[in-house]
């Protein structure tokens, strides 16, 4: 009698036999069971390992090259997130690349509005406070106790046209500012005195300025708090903090998942 070939061993039957041997049946027993020759049951149960080996490799292989997409992802939204945090605008100076896979990761995210509007917030903060600076040094120059004390003098009257504007705008982001009550004092600069507001410095004063200077100050506050443009300066600085604290959240709730949704062309699979 003419014995036919035997049907081709696929891999159901492979992995069906790895388990059977896996669980204490000998290769001869399974071959009697399987009318296999226990040769072929042998060499299958190895190929059969092999597969699975070769599968678990693969599978760790994709998995550390996902973890790694995935920390590079939040590695960037940190990146973007320190922007935010120094009140820069995003995107200039950032892997287009990264920043390519983020969006295409989070498509429909609202964070892509809101980058938008901080960008144009910090640029509109940066406009005011130019505004605020030539409208402060205007008012300080044409000033007639300023020019009448300080003739000569630029480097002071430019001191405390510099001194006024950061206290002005810090009142814009409703912060106390230099105290100008208090905190002006002359200090020993080689063989001159230098006036400070703080740690703000003034330029080289005489002691007999610093009443003067200090009355002065207080008197262009009044004035300059009053600006227009200070108050432009203000709605800036709101609007640069109420996008900061939005973008912060959807930045840390990227960063601390720690996957990101969605695909890309740089994911691995």
């Amino acid at each position: 009698m003419v014995r036919g070939r035997k049907p081709s061993v696929n891999y159901y039957k492979r992995r069906d036999w790895l388990e059977r041997y896996r669980h204490g049946e000998s290769p001869p027993s399974i071959a009697i069971s399987a009318n296999f020759d226990v040769r072929t049951v042998r060499k299958n149960i190895d190929l059969a390992q092999q597969e699975i080996e070769a599968a678990e490799g693969r599978t760790m292989v994709y998995r550390n090259a996902i973890q790694r997409h995935y920390d590079d992802l939040c590695g960037f939204v940190e990146k973007v997130a320190g922007a935010v945090e120094a009140e820069q605008t995003i995107g200039e100076t950032l892997d287009r690349r990264m920043w390519s896979a983020l969006r295409q990761h989070l498509p429909s995210s609202p964070l892509w509005r809101r980058i938008d509007r901080w960008n144009a917030a910090v640029e509109a903060r940066l406009g005011r406070t130019r505004d605020l600076r030539l409208h402060v040094t205007d008012v300080v120059e044409k000033d007639s106790e300023v020019a009448r004390r300080f003739a000569g003098r630029s480097i002071l009257v430019g001191g405390l046209a510099e001194m006024l504007l950061l206290h002005l705008s810090q009142h814009a982001k409703g912060l106390p500012g230099i105290d100008l009550q208090r905190e002006l004092h002359a200090e020993p600069s080689g063989d001159a005195l230098v006036g400070r507001y703080g740690a703000f410095g003034l330029g080289p004063v005489r002691q007999a300025d610093l009443a003067p200077i200090q009355k002065i100050a207080r008197r262009l506050e009044s004035a300059l708090l009053a600006l227009g443009a200070h108050d432009d300066l203000r709605k800036a600085e709101e609007s640069v903090r109420s996008l900061k604290e939005e973008l912060q959240d959807d930045l840390t709730t990227i960063a601390l998942r720690r996957v990101v949704p969605g695909s890309c062309r740089y994911c691995p699979i």
